[in-house]
């Protein structure tokens, strides 16, 4: 597929100071982003990606005197992200040392927000290390992509195993690293179901800070975007043109934007997004992302995820808990207009219906967050109401769900969450407390007559404030 040979004597000159010059000097008002790389080549074969599949190649390296140069240049440029161009941080040992040099920089650059790293797939202790030397300039990703094993199959993802997540979410623990694992809707032989089992599969292995929904896209010299691929899974795409999105600003790049900001307006980015596959109707991926959606809000925000929790540890499982929260949730009356809003706007998404208009899918499960602090009352009596349906209404856990959000009447803007660590490691540590508490009658043999044994949450973390 590939026209041109890999470089692999990577013995090269910075392009940085000619960027000062053609860049910086000329567009003083703007920030930027920088794409900062130590090596190249990725060892693993996911066919969704083309950074590996076609080489399957060895890392070749980058010298550290060119590593150290370009990290001091960042150090007086207007740099609001560092983004990673590697493949996989945290495979070579000598990542820790860069780590270093990289957050000794972006303390003394006040522009400097963000250090954007690609990690290594099946992550390592190293992995943690870098993360734990770049503070909170980074959070560790924990990619599962799919736990449908004939999907992992196909996407030569099956030596990565769900039981990697756990052991991650352990070293997430021991290092005190924020982390989130992604999966990738539209992949082949994905149905709805399995999708939704796979999103509570990853909250089952301790995942509980945040998981993201990414839809498929069909990159140019991936395998997946073969021809015979696109035969055998029945792929429908759209070429999303004007829907590029732009993290520098979390919204979506328009032709109005080129204009403001001097771009021609004839140049333009594209993404070819799956519509449907042969086991996934457009619909299904409506719903799946509306599922997601619910499930972001209610766990990784937190209006239940102690709620949840304490169901899981007396035998109901995530997938139980949630699916009866979406039924009712879709029972609200006044669910139905921000849920069909939301419906069309999707569907603009991925090319169904016709729209020059840019959508941000990370809005949209914002204004879902909108609709459930809009609808406080409601969305209390629903958690209840499926606590109490599913017969794990527990008040002591209830209690403490609601103390660890502040105050019952929240509103979207003074909702307290970070979306990269949602809580305070302190209050992780209460609820684990807890959950050792819950594991220790559970081998008493305490059975369901748990409810009724589990000490107080609020005693366990009544030295918190919240």
């Amino acid at each position: 597929i590939y026209e041109q040979k890999l470089v692999k004597n990577l013995v090269i000159p910075s392009p940085y100071p000619v960027l000062d010059e053609f860049c910086l000097n000329r567009f003083q008002k703007y920030r930027w982003y920088s794409t900062f790389e130590t090596n190249r080549g990725c060892p693993y074969q996911c066919t969704f990606c083309d950074w590996g599949t076609t080489t399957a190649s060895k890392i070749y390296q980058i010298t550290m005197e060119r590593i150290k140069s370009e990290i001091e240049w960042f150090r007086h440029r207007p740099i609001v992200v560092i983004y990673g161009a590697d493949a996989n941080w945290g495979i070579l040992k000598r990542d820790v040392e860069v780590a270093k040099m990289l957050r000794e920089v972006a303390d003394d650059n006040p522009y400097i927000r963000s250090i954007a790293l690609q990690y290594a797939k099946n992550s390592n202790r190293t992995v943690f290390e870098v993360a734990k030397e770049l503070g909170h300039y980074t959070s560790v990703t924990c990619s599962l992509q799919s736990t449908n094993p004939k999907t992992c199959e196909i996407i030569k993802r099956k030596n990565m195993k769900i039981d990697n997540l756990k052991e991650m979410m352990e070293l997430s623990v021991e290092f005190n690293v924020p982390t989130y694992t992604e999966m990738i809707l539209g992949l082949p032989e994905e149905t709805l179901d399995s999708y939704k089992d796979g999103l509570n599969e990853v909250l089952e292995c301790g995942q509980h800070q945040q998981t993201n929904n990414n839809l498929l896209f069909l990159l140019e010299n991936s395998e997946l975007a073969s021809w015979d691929s696109r035969l055998e899974h029945g792929y429908k795409t759209h070429f999303n043109v004007e829907g590029a999105h732009d993290w520098a600003t979390g919204g979506a790049i328009t032709i109005q934007d080129k204009i403001d900001h001097d771009i021609d307006p004839e140049v333009t980015e594209s993404l070819e997004l799956v519509q449907s596959t042969n086991t996934l109707s457009n619909d299904d991926i409506t719903e799946a992302f509306l599922y997601y959606y619910m499930m972001y809000n209610f766990h990784s925000v937190g209006f239940t995820r102690y709620l949840s929790k304490y169901a899981r540890a007396i035998g109901t499982s995530y997938r139980t808990f949630y699916d009866k929260i979406w039924e009712l949730i879709n029972q609200n009356p006044n669910f139905l207009p921000v849920k069909d809003s939301i419906i069309q706007d999707l569907r603009k998404y991925t090319g169904v219906i016709e729209s020059t208009e840019a959508v941000n899918i990370f809005v949209l499960r914002d204004r879902f967050t909108e609709f459930l602090c809009n609808n406080m009352e409601a969305t209390w009596e629903t958690i209840e109401k499926a606590c109490h349906e599913l017969d794990v209404f527990n008040q002591s856990v209830w209690d403490f769900q609601l103390s660890v959000l502040g105050f019952k009447n929240l509103t979207h803007h003074t909702l307290p969450y970070n979306a990269e660590h949602p809580l305070p490691a302190d209050v992780e540590l209460g609820i684990y407390k807890f959950e050792v508490n819950v594991s220790g009658y559970q081998s008493r043999g305490a059975g369901m007559d748990l409810k009724n044994n589990v000490p107080k949450l609020s005693e366990i973390v009544q030295c918190y404030e919240f």
